[in-house]
Parts: C-alpha cells; sequence; structure tokens
C-alpha cells in the first residue's frame, strides 16, 4: 500500500493508465562531490545546527543542502526531532526526513505504464518520481498491460 501512495504523491496515476510498480534494488546516490566521510559528517552536523541559527538564510540554505546530502544526513536529521531547540527546527527537520526518505523509495520503485507518444500505444517505465523514462517497447504492433515478471526483476 505504501508503494502506491508514493506513485499517487508524484502524480503519476491520475496521468497514465496501466501502471504497475516493481522494487528494482537500487542503491541510493553514493557520489558526494569526493568528500571524506569524516568531512561530510562534520559538515551535516554543522548543517544540523545551522537549522537552529538566528540567520533565516543560513536556515533556508542547511535545509536545502542537507536534502542534497540525502541518505548520509538522515540519522543526524533523526536526532535533531529528539529534542528540538524550537518549532521550526523540528518543522524543517521532518521536512529533510521526508525528502530524503521520498528520494531513497523512489529510486527503489518502477513504474510501468502506457502512452501514445509517437501515435502508437508503448510501454514505459520510469523511477517513482518520474525520473529516468525508458520506452520499453517500439513495434507498429499495440502494446498492452504492463506487468512485472520475478524473471525479470534482476535487469
Amino acid at each position: 500500500m505504501k508503494v502506491f501512495a508514493i506513485a499517487l504523491m508524484v502524480g503519476c496515476l491520475s496521468i497514465f493508465s496501466g501502471i504497475s510498480l516493481s522494487q528494482d534494488g537500487m542503491g541510493s546516490p553514493q557520489d558526494k562531490g569526493g568528500e571524506d566521510k569524516e568531512n561530510l559528517q562534520k559538515r551535516i552536523v554543522q548543517l544540523v545546527k545551522d537549522l537552529d541559527d538566528n540567520n533565516q538564510k543560513t536556515r533556508i540554505n542547511a535545509t536545502e543542502e542537507l536534502i542534497k546530502i540525502g541518505e548520509p544526513a538522515l540519522e543526524d536529521v533523526k536526532k535533531a526531532l529528539i529534542k528540538p531547540p524550537n518549532n521550526e527546527v523540528r518543522i524543517r527537520a521532518k521536512y529533510i526526513v521526508s525528502e530524503i526518505e521520498f528520494k531513497i523509495l523512489a529510486k527503489k520503485f518502477k513504474i510501468a505504464f502506457l502512452s501514445y507518444r509517437g501515435g502508437n500505444r508503448e510501454i514505459y517505465i520510469m523511477d517513482a518520481d518520474g525520473s529516468n523514462v525508458k520506452r520499453m517497447t517500439n513495434n507498429k504492433a499495440t502494446d498492452d498491460s504492463p506487468a512485472w515478471s520475478p524473471a525479470a526483476a534482476g535487469k
């Protein structure tokens, strides 16, 4: 049921017919601009502290950067939710956690759908966030009913 909600959030179900979801097993992005883990961890700790900075621009920048960092920042941001110093930090931390968790899930699930692009019904797949659209069929015949099979799960 959670998978269905993810697809709904990105608006895919209202646009396409014949939708099917699959868990893909893809991991989260690992490239963080060449920063080593220690420096990245120090940066994350500082950004979490910046969520409570007096300067609004600093708080906004910290929020955006923590979302960009993604999964490596998740645990530290969750810790900030345990005893947030104020309501704004709580709201920002919840927002950051939800954005990071959605990005993680969006890369693990695929949506299969039918589209009439090019004048013929073809089967496409995409990530749950709407990115990485790929046409899976390309022929003059009408393609219908995309479905996932265990045999194709490793592809």
